[in-house]
């Protein structure tokens, strides 16, 4: 929706003219049910669904039941009972964090959230996936930065399951791949399952 109009346009309009909000966003999650229904149609098996909205960083808690979570229970809802639901969002969404595992998605891609909040406030109801940042930490730290925030997120995420260690959402152009291998390496060292900290 906001490719269709700017952020701050659909933002307005859903104060101005929240009646074109609701069909714009009914149309587009009509279109995600029969993107998903065609998928698993056309596919021996869909093992994730995916919904990658940034919206739930910009709308209030007052909004998010009415702008959010009816149209994204829809979307997850159209996915195979065994499929994975993945939702990414690195924007910063702590005021509305609870809505993540309201929506259905099992695994959150986040990435401007404290680790230490999103475990405590969520953690026991979906699996974490990220946050080290693609851009400040991947892009421009050096090796043994990247291994110490790996290790840092994996102390305050990983105990009684639930992590994935990655970027918070995508790698940046021209990421040393020294700091890709970063992630890996640690994560096989230091945040394998069963986890003994």
């Amino acid at each position: 929706a906001s490719r269709l109009r700017s952020y701050d346009m659909l933002l307005a309009d859903v104060y101005r003219r929240p009646a074109r909000v609701h069909r714009l966003f009914e149309l587009i999650t009509r279109a995600n049910m029969e993107w998903i229904r065609l998928s698993c149609e056309a596919l021996d098996r869909v093992r994730v669904v995916t919904l990658a909205d940034h919206g739930l960083t910009f709308l209030s808690p007052s909004l998010v039941e009415t702008f959010g979570l009816s149209y994204w229970r829809r979307h997850f809802g159209a996915a195979p009972k065994e499929a994975i639901r993945f939702y990414h969002n690195e924007g910063n969404v702590t005021h509305v964090l609870e809505a993540v595992p309201g929506m259905g998605a099992q695994v959150f891609n986040f990435g401007w959230i404290q680790a230490e909040e999103a475990k405590q406030r969520i953690g026991n109801r979906v699996c974490l996936c990220g946050n080290l940042s693609s851009v400040d930490l991947l892009l421009r730290g050096g090796f043994e930065e990247v291994v110490e925030a790996c290790r840092s997120l994996i102390r305050i995420a990983a105990p009684g399951g639930g992590l994935i260690l990655s970027s918070s959402g995508g790698m940046a152009p021209k990421t040393p791949l020294r700091n890709v291998d970063a992630i890996y390496e640690t994560g096989m060292k230091y945040g394998r399952y069963p986890f003994r900290g």
